[in-house]
């Protein structure tokens, strides 16, 4: 009974801070500025973090990108290291200091997949690449991008 009523608290506090159930496109990632939204949901996953709240998100069906693959068992869409119809836990939350960049990471539960960015030429942060399961599955997703892949949030 505790853990329900701490779950619609949850769900009031999501409804008075205007946070929609599902998060939906937010600004381009990777230019390190954020709708109040975002950073409604980077603080939010914080503080369940640091009160030890396990979070898993689910992603959409289509994680988007013009470089995709069916490769995930099911035969989900992989794109830039993320799958598409599956879930992730999420571990922690870090900015930046020199960029002001926001970064989740999560966890694949296969121990695959992941991603990482480069800059381009004009030093600017851009890229997102397909980075093979070297990280045993864990690796960061800036805030807006992870924002415009999560379909869903469940926190317990």
């Amino acid at each position: 009974a505790k853990e329900c009523k701490e779950h619609v608290l949850l769900l009031l506090e999501l409804m008075e801070r205007g946070i929609p159930k599902v998060p939906g496109v937010m600004q381009e990632h990777l230019e390190g500025s954020y709708q109040e939204t975002a950073i409604n949901w980077y603080d939010l996953i914080k503080k369940e973090i640091d009160k030890g709240t396990t979070i898993i998100l689910g992603t959409t069906s289509f994680v988007g990108g013009d470089q995709y693959e069916m490769r995930g068992p099911n035969g989900e869409v992989l794109s830039g290291g993320i799958y598409g119809t599956h879930g992730y836990s999420v571990l922690n939350v870090e900015t930046e200091p020199d960029t002001g960049l926001r970064f989740v990471t999560v966890r694949n539960p296969w121990a695959s997949g992941g991603l990482h960015y480069e800059k381009d030429e004009r030093g600017t942060i851009r890229s997102v690449k397909d980075k093979e399961s070297e990280t045993g599955g864990i690796f960061r997703v800036e805030l807006n991008h992870l924002l415009t892949v999560t379909e869903s949030m469940i926190f317990q």
